[in-house]
């Protein structure tokens, strides 16, 4: 397993991990489903830390800064892993590079993750990293339902 920074040339291997348009959704709220690098490529230019795992030479997982504060917070987005590895321990290890990261690159004390109500599976996984509900909004889907959009922290250890 190698953790990298992301390119731009692996965003085309990174669009194709949303099987479904909720997938997609729970990733990138914005993006219409197929994910393309081209709908990618904006979070990939204006956000920091964008990294990835490669296993056998394969990108298998990807994951950025949404933003990074002065206060000390860094919130995490664009997780995603390949469906076909999913379950073998890449997005564990690549939240906490990503939280490690943030501690020692921009000095962070407190990791965010938004993650909505409908993904469970997300929910429970960042569950088991330790992450806790600290705040919530609404947010309208595509299809026009509403669903609730958890952010969940954790305490960073200090560097």
């Amino acid at each position: 397993m190698l953790i990298r920074p992301a390119r731009a040339d692996d965003l085309a291997i990174v669009a194709t991990f949303p099987q479904t348009s909720d997938e997609l959704f729970y990733v990138h709220p914005s993006a219409q489903f197929p994910l393309t690098a081209e709908q990618l490529l904006p979070n990939f230019q204006n956000r920091k830390g964008n990294t990835v795992i490669e296993s056998s030479g394969a990108v298998v997982a990807f994951a950025n800064y949404i933003s990074v504060t002065e206060q000390g917070d860094a919130t995490i987005g664009n997780v995603v892993v390949d469906p076909a590895r999913r379950g073998g321990g890449f997005g564990k290890a690549l939240l906490e590079f990503m939280m490690q990261n943030a501690a020692q690159q921009y000095g962070c004390r407190r990791a965010l993750i938004p993650c909505f109500n409908e993904n469970t599976p997300g929910l429970l996984f960042y569950q088991r990293l330790g992450f806790v509900p600290s705040a919530y909004e609404p947010r309208v889907k595509p299809d026009g339902r509403t669903v609730m959009l958890f952010y969940l922290e954790k305490k960073l250890a200090p560097q």
